[in-house]
């Protein structure tokens, strides 16, 4: 299962645009556990619905528009997210590139932002790793973030010169880069139903716990079914593992049968 190693935040600005991110990388040391301390109003849960971008374009946390921090930005946001894989795999490094859309009025339903999505795997230093890829151009003291179009363009040049190694989504293309995501072990299901339930309101753990009152309803109503639609990508798969259960199921039945027969018979001898 792959682990967060770095996480990069590029031009980002939050709590009214108060708060700015202008280049920052947080480095999870090869996937360890790892705790952001911040003040109340910090932004912490600003932070969770960022870092969810990547991996479900466009989440909310406490019903709130990802596009509600894009108001007055011209340039774009850069999220990247770098996975550390099994084994000898290297890395994956999955990023999302967001800027605002403007519209005729400035009301919570019609903000939105355009995106684009891309992975790129890699094993060593690379020129499109998270450290190197030119998303960014520093001269002296000043930081130029490159354009959002000029970015989009630069990823789709770069799919086909190296279509092997990664992968560029429009927003049409939701589908498809769930699908290539879970190619890695990182499901959508997963993310949605788990994490962001747990981030979406202050108490949120312990509102999962107030649904799921004994071990068995967090395993039947929660667990199970998140495991369900991460498995399985149609219902035929489910019904296989079901059949496989059932036929579990009866072996053990007819074995414990046997069992007695073969007592009740020893008896008699």
């Amino acid at each position: 299962m792959p682990r967060i190693n770095r996480i990069r935040v590029i031009n980002f600005s939050y709590n009214n645009d108060n708060r700015h991110i202008l280049d920052e990388t947080f480095n999870f040391h090869g996937g360890e556990n790892a705790l952001l301390n911040l003040a109340n109003g910090g932004g912490k849960s600003v932070l969770v619905q960022l870092f969810l971008q990547p991996l479900v374009p466009g989440a909310r946390i406490q019903g709130r528009n990802i596009a509600s921090f894009f108001r007055r930005k011209k340039l774009p946001a850069y999220i990247l997210i770098e996975w550390k894989l099994d084994g000898a795999g290297g890395y994956l490094l999955t990023g999302m590139g967001m800027v605002s859309v403007e519209a005729p009025d400035d009301t919570e339903e019609r903000k939105r932002v355009r995106y684009f999505t891309f992975t790129t795997q890699y094993t060593g230093t690379d020129d499109f790793d998270i450290a190197h890829i030119p998303l960014v151009e520093r001269r002296g003291s000043v930081l130029d973030v490159r354009p959002f179009r000029e970015a989009r363009k630069m990823m789709a040049e770069k799919k086909r010169r190296d279509p092997l190694n990664f992968g560029y989504f429009t927003e049409d293309d939701r589908s498809q880069y769930a699908r290539h995501l879970a190619h890695f072990g990182i499901s959508q299901a997963e993310w949605r139903n788990v994490i962001i339930k747990i981030n979406d309101n202050e108490g949120g753990l312990k509102e999962v716990f107030q649904k799921c009152k004994n071990s068995s309803q967090l395993l039947n109503d929660w667990i199970i079914k998140t495991v369900e639609k991460t498995m399985f990508k149609n219902r035929s798969e489910a019904r296989r593992l079901e059949e496989m259960l059932e036929n579990l199921v009866r072996e053990v039945m007819d074995n414990e049968r046997f069992v007695v027969e073969k007592q009740l018979l020893d008896g008699f001898l």
